[in-house]
């Protein structure tokens, strides 16, 4: 028998989506696709991931500590510390 203490793992996950002002309604079903548990396989043995929250930020540079990359124009800001 397997006697080893478990522990849970937070682990965030961040996707960087870019809308036109056309799409902003698509925000809430790229929201629900992305926010439910699965199950994966590492190494052939199966582990249930818990989905716990979901949230969205508009970046905008303007008015927060956010900008673009000037050489592929990828958005970068700086990581928030929990």
């Amino acid at each position: 028998m397997d006697t080893k203490a478990s522990k849970e793992v937070l682990i965030k996950v961040s996707y960087l989506v870019n809308l036109n002002e056309d799409e902003t309604d698509l925000l809430d079903n790229i929201t629900s696709e992305i926010s439910h548990d699965q199950k994966i396989v590492i190494n052939s043995k199966v582990k249930n991931i818990e989905w716990v929250e979901t949230s969205s930020l508009e970046l905008t540079p303007n008015e927060m500590n956010c900008g673009k990359w000037s050489n592929c124009e990828s958005c970068t800001t700086d990581v928030v510390r929990m």
